[in-house]
């Protein structure tokens, strides 16, 4: 019975040692998690703010190229828009000139016909001098 109970002993203390080295390699394994983790995390902030910095930079690259394009369509479209509103002024002063009173019966009806066409005239220009104006912008 002696011999039995020294086996057991044995046989406890090998148990509380394996016990032990798992809980030796348990805590050292979780020891390594949260090092990863930790740099895993420091790791991910890092990426997030060069993200955040070339977004950045992108941005600004592209409100100047946007501003360049701006600058160049004004130029396109500036110099030909002036004519059509030299001919639109030019169509207002006529419509101003132009008497407001109804033909008399000695006019011939021509005469307010002319005056009809410049108006359609300058409300077509200015339809087309207002459809330039939003391509511009």
């Amino acid at each position: 019975m002696a011999k039995v109970s020294s086996q057991q002993k044995n046989f406890q203390d090998a148990v509380d040692e394996q016990e032990r080295n798992v809980k030796k390699l348990a805590d050292k394994l979780l020891g390594q998690f949260e090092d990863s983790r930790m740099k895993n995390d420091s790791s991910m902030k890092e990426q997030r703010e060069t993200v955040r910095k070339e977004l950045a930079q992108f941005k600004s690259e592209l409100v100047k190229e946007l501003e360049q394009f701006k600058a160049q369509m004004t130029k396109g479209l500036t110099p030909n828009t002036k004519p059509l509103d030299d001919k639109i002024k030019a169509l207002e002063e006529l419509l101003k000139k132009a008497p407001a009173k109804a033909p008399s019966k000695a006019q011939p009806v021509e005469k307010d016909n002319r005056a009809l066409y410049i108006a359609i005239a300058a409300a077509v220009l200015a339809a087309v001098n207002t459809a330039l104006f939003f391509v511009k912008h």
